[in-house]
């Protein structure tokens, strides 16, 4: 990790706006540039690019680029990228974003503790318990003694927390290899290695918390104690240089709202806002503008113009003569930008600043979990850090999963991501909530397995590469909808598994629903029996759906174009070729064919074929006859002839002497819509899935028997993971 500095600069501290003089080439090139940005205090005035000698103060790899937490809070050891600006970091409730944060804030206090030119600059043990509660602004850390210690990991070696930051241009901060922050419970904050700081130079940042209040002016704390952050309460006189800004920003951002001072004399008695005609004073407003001010007060003293005016006015408090320069990095960190905002507004705001952050080179890090920040973004997924509840960073640097429509969809893989919990048991991937409490009740999946839902129709291979950069090992149990009448439906397994990179499993009924719905059948056997033409009618109106889905099917897990069957003229075969077939090649052959027998000969062979039946059906298992086979003519990837060889061979078992209820069933399931031919209820509405799972206890044996041989495959595709 290296960490450079463009020679030395006058820079200015951010904590205390104290200003340090190093003279440089870089820093006098810089100052016509300075110049120009003295009067650049409003939202219209942007100071324009530099050229390439005074490129140290416009390079977008001016950034804290990456930071590695070890026994941090809930985190044991992660490292993760800062760059580009703006970053997103997005993750379940108490899955650590303000943690990361708030990380980043002692790792930026830490490093400017240690720059020789500021003022706080010190060899010995950094001491930082008393300036928690302002950081972070959180009332918890007011006890110096005890609070710091709750952000050491519990169990935690040496009782220590360390954050090592690189920086990513290797021209600003010079030789420094690392800069590494540690913090255990007896020492505090100290640097491993403080000489190596001599050329480094501090950095300008501001922190936002969820929400700020106002309050009155009598509760303001002094100027001089304070960082540039919204976690106490200070923020007036720190308005006073920003109202131009701020009162543009928001003008631009749709409010009808100017902000106000009154003064006597040189000192100003209140901070007034007047929206739509009413005044009130700013800490009477409502919670979402005094948040959208305070943001933008923030902002504005990142600004070029703001650093260089601080400068200024430091330099005369010290009587010495102001430089130009200003911070070449600046950090703006926010926690919960939607926190007390409606969405639109959530997105303007969030656009402004990421425009306004842009023009002025100040690096944005927003903690949020808000859909009218993230969705936008999808386009540069590379913003976004998403963090599991088990306390991984996983960086969405590839191409995003894309949903039936073929757009990049986000949110169902955060949704999944958010479910992760143990990360000692592998992950089921399934489609839906009814899939999980199925799978929950008929199977012991969910001791082998954490299972996840997608709950969305999301790509699996994009799923997968997420999961993948998370470390996280997993399986697709999936639904194979009508494509389970498909003899081709277990290569079709191996393909996607091979595609997707993980293990797919394909159910062999096409969905929970189809399991449920058969074991009723079978329990009901009578009644089943009784309704079984009606049954045969009910197949016509499924035809549809059976055939598009069959085809979608097809189209995501069917083979490429120059694996499908080719259909070509069948020569006419022998007598010698026919005779010794079975009774479905028998049903299937041509007239021409069976004119080259005699009617006796037919008989016999028809005869014989029948034996040969008899035998073949004693010695098959149950299970196997859950699988009734297609005609030979029949292509098992083209949906029209495996519907019509299906219901043709309904309609045949239908009225067969020797009726099959596991087979006729079994067919039945695999050709109708699992959700519309749920049972159905007194008002003939289906029944809901999940009232269909709370009323069968268990399933039928021989459905339960199917299942299992499901489970069976489930396992063997994680083997390294999964005892049995």
């Amino acid at each position: 990790m290296q960490s450079v500095s463009y020679g030395t600069e006058r820079t200015l501290h951010p904590l205390s706006n104290e200003t340090s003089a190093e003279s440089s080439a870089v820093a006098r090139a810089a100052r016509p540039f300075a110049q120009q940005c003295r009067n650049a205090s409003s939202l219209g005035v942007v100071p324009p690019s530099l050229d390439s000698a005074t490129q140290v103060e416009t390079q977008s790899e001016f950034r804290l680029h990456r930071l590695r937490l070890q026994n941090f809070k809930k985190f044991e050891d992660i490292t993760f990228t800062l760059t580009p600006s703006p970053k997103i970091i997005v993750g379940a409730n108490g899955s650590g974003k303000t943690q990361i944060l708030w990380a980043i804030l002692i790792f930026l206090r830490g490093h400017n503790a240690r720059v020789p030119s500021s003022k706080h600059f010190s060899k010995d043990v950094f001491r930082f318990e008393d300036e928690l509660e302002d950081l972070f602004g959180d009332r918890f850390f007011r006890n110096k003694y005890q609070s710091p210690d709750t952000l050491v990991r519990v169990g935690a070696p040496n009782k220590r927390f360390t954050l090592t930051g690189t920086f990513h241009d290797t021209t600003y901060h010079h030789t420094n290899e690392n800069v590494m922050l540690e913090y255990s419970l007896d020492k505090g904050l100290l640097q491993d290695k403080p000489d190596n700081h001599q050329s480094l130079a501090p950095i300008r940042f501001a922190f936002m918390p969820p929400m700020y209040q106002w309050g009155d002016k009598k509760q303001e704390l002094g100027r001089g104690e304070m960082f540039l952050s919204a976690g106490v309460q200070h923020m007036r006189w720190r308005l006073e240089k920003a109202v131009p800004f701020v009162n543009d920003a928001v003008g631009h951002l749709g409010f009808q709202v100017k902000v106000e001072l009154e003064r006597s004399g040189s000192e100003f008695k209140r901070s007034s806002v007047t929206e739509n005609g009413v005044t009130l004073d700013i800490g009477a407003c409502a919670g979402s503008l005094q948040k959208i001010i305070a943001i933008l007060t923030l902002l504005y003293h990142l600004t070029e113009a703001a650093t260089i005016k601080a400068a200024q006015d430091d330099a005369r408090g010290k009587n010495i003569q102001p430089d130009s320069n200003t911070f070449a990095q600046r950090i703006f960190l926010i926690d919960e930008l939607e926190a007390l905002l409606y969405e639109n507004v959530t997105a303007k705001l969030y656009d402004f600043l990421v425009s306004t952050c842009a023009k002025h080179n100040i690096q944005l890090i927003v903690a949020t979990n808000s859909r009218a920040i993230i969705e936008p973004r999808l386009n540069t997924k590379r913003e976004v850090l998403f963090l599991t509840p088990d306390g991984k960073a996983v960086e969405l640097t590839g191409e995003l999963p894309n949903d039936e429509q073929n757009q990049q969809s986000l949110f169902p893989v955060l949704n999944a991501l958010s479910q992760v919990k143990n990360n000692n048991k592998p992950l089921l991937v399934l489609e839906g909530v009814n899939d999980q409490k199925f799978y929950g009740k008929y199977t012991e999946l969910g001791e082998k397995f954490q299972f996840m839902t997608t709950a969305g129709a999301v790509k699996k291979e994009g799923v997968s590469h997420i999961l993948r950069q998370a470390n996280l090992k997993h399986v697709f149990l999936s639904d194979s909808d009508m494509y389970a009448a498909s003899s081709d439906l277990a290569d079709a397994q191996k393909r996607m598994t091979k595609h997707v990179g993980s293990s797919v499993v394909y159910t062999q009924l096409p969905c929970v629903e189809s399991y449920l719905i058969l074991s009723e059948m079978l329990n009901h056997a009578e009644a089943a029996y009784e309704g079984r033409y009606k049954a045969i009618k009910v197949l016509v109106g499924h035809k549809l759906y059976f055939v598009n889905s069959f085809k979608s099917m097809l189209k995501e897990v069917g083979p490429k174009p120059s694996t499908m069957p080719i259909k070509t003229e069948q020569k006419q075969r022998t007598k010698e070729g026919i005779s010794g077939m079975a009774l479905e090649g028998l049903n299937a052959l041509s007239s021409d064919e069976f004119g080259q027998f005699t009617k006796q000969e037919k008989d016999e062979l028809f005869r014989k074929a029948g034996q040969t039946s008899s035998v073949a059906s004693a010695s098959t298992s149950a299970t196997d006859r859950l699988f009734p086979k297609l005609p030979l003519n029949a292509s098992s990837n083209d949906p029209e002839e495996v519907w019509t060889a299906m219901h043709d061979k309904q309609s045949d078992d239908a009225s067969s002497s020797s009726f099959d209820p596991v087979g006729f069933w079994t067919t039945y399931v695999k050709m109708v819509h699992g959700k519309e031919a749920m049972v159905r209820g007194p008002d003939e509405t289906p029944m809901s899935t999940d009232e269909m799972i709370d009323r069968t206890k268990c399933l039928h044996p021989k459905v339960q028997a199917l299942l299992d041989q499901t489970v069976e495959t489930v396992l063997r595709g994680l083997p390294e993971a999964v005892s049995k």
